[in-house]
């Protein structure tokens, strides 16, 4: 996955109407994902999927699927999983959150799926029972429609990415942290990769954010309490372990699904072993914790963008004021317009115009003529 992400080679999601048993080139020429790749499908199921495809074309929609998928080769478990893998994406009109809907929050409640697998396995086994042709019954039970789709709100960015991990052990249609894009970007000067050598960082002040997970907090046998977390970030993870004193003050961070942005320092000290010999020992000093979607906010003293001089009418001015009005925060809006024809640079600040940082970013991106939008970070 990471050498196809350095070589600009698309990796798709899992279909049932593309993939093979294994990893595969699609016809549009990207790495396509194979069924049997995904945890909990195995080898019988997948073929099950394949060979009905190929003998009888792609699958239209999902009830499609189910009428002619042999659904005691293909349990339930399989469904769940391929749902949660994206495999039925591009198949008919549902999305996944669909798929796993409940009309209750009971744990014993069916989903939609389960709904949808027991009528497909009554279909199949109604029109394969000689007791239910003799009551005439198959008939009624091949014309039984199909549960009523549930409305269901889309699983979030957050969701879908946390249940491919889970099944295909990595991220594909998107990772976590692309709803703080612009907190990675502008805030960071790591990836969290780069803590597990930190003897090259030595003596740096080094900033690092992402997503949480494996929390774990305990206590020593000497009544100690430390903690330990992953931090993942784009780049890759690192477990994070604080002990006593560097604990306690951040040990509310220690909590699964949590976003979090980091200063430390690396600090770096010599020391003799017991034979005499010079060491080095190398350790993360965590200076400040903070949630990581109020970072920009929190140290921004002005949020900065430039302007083309020609670009400038009064619409411009008037949906720039707009903006800056719907999403009123503390930080100062700063405008840099440049005069090419002029070679100047006039920067203009606007105090009655405060914003609220990482809401009006995207925004301002999506104004023709606003270019290189940059918060003037407070160290």
């Amino acid at each position: 996955m990471d050498d196809c992400k350095k070589q600009g080679v698309e990796v798709a999601a899992p279909s049932v109407n593309d993939s093979e048993m294994d990893f595969s080139v699609d016809s549009q020429g990207r790495i396509r994902f194979g069924l049997q790749a995904i945890s909990g499908m195995g080898e019988a199921a997948s073929a099950v999927i394949i060979a009905e495809r190929e003998k009888n074309g792609p699958y239209k929609d999902i009830f499609d699927f189910l009428k002619r998928v042999d659904m005691h080769a293909v349990n339930k478990k399989n469904m769940e999983v391929l749902v949660k893998a994206g495999a039925f994406d591009g198949i008919g009109t549902m999305h996944r959150a669909q798929y796993l809907h409940k009309d209750n929050e009971l744990e014993t409640t069916p989903t939609y799926l389960d709904q949808l697998v027991r009528w497909a396995i009554r279909r199949q086994d109604g029109a394969s029972s000689n007791q239910l042709d003799i009551f005439s019954m198959s008939a009624e039970l091949a014309e039984e429609e199909h549960p009523p789709i549930p409305a269901e709100e889309p699983w979030s960015n957050i969701e879908r990415c946390k249940y491919e991990k889970e099944v295909i052990s990595t991220y594909l249609s998107g990772h976590p942290l692309d709803d703080f894009k612009y907190e990675m970007r502008l805030m960071t000067n790591i990836g969290v990769i780069q803590l597990n050598n930190l003897e090259a960082l030595a003596g740096h002040e080094v900033k690092f954010g992402g997503l949480v997970s494996g929390c774990k907090r305990l206590v020593s046998r000497k009544g100690e309490q430390f903690g330990s977390m992953v931090i993942d970030d784009y780049s890759g993870s690192y477990e994070l372990r604080l002990f006593g004193d560097d604990y306690l003050p951040f040990k509310s961070f220690f909590t699964d699904d949590t976003f979090m942005f980091c200063r430390a320092k690396v600090n770096s000290r010599k020391y003799k072993d017991k034979n005499g010999n010079e060491r080095t020992y190398t350790n993360l000093k965590v200076l400040s914790m903070f949630y990581l979607g109020g970072v920009l906010d929190k140290f921004s003293s002005h949020l900065n963008f430039k302007v083309k001089l020609e670009d400038i009418d009064e619409d411009f001015c008037k949906n720039i004021e707009k903006l800056a009005k719907k999403h009123k925060g503390s930080i100062p809006l700063r405008a840099t317009i440049i005069d090419n024809a002029q070679g100047l640079t006039l920067t203009m600040n606007t105090n009655n115009l405060r914003v609220k940082v990482r809401d009006i970013i995207p925004l301002l991106e999506q104004v023709k003529g606003v270019y290189d939008i940059q918060p003037v970070i407070r160290s």
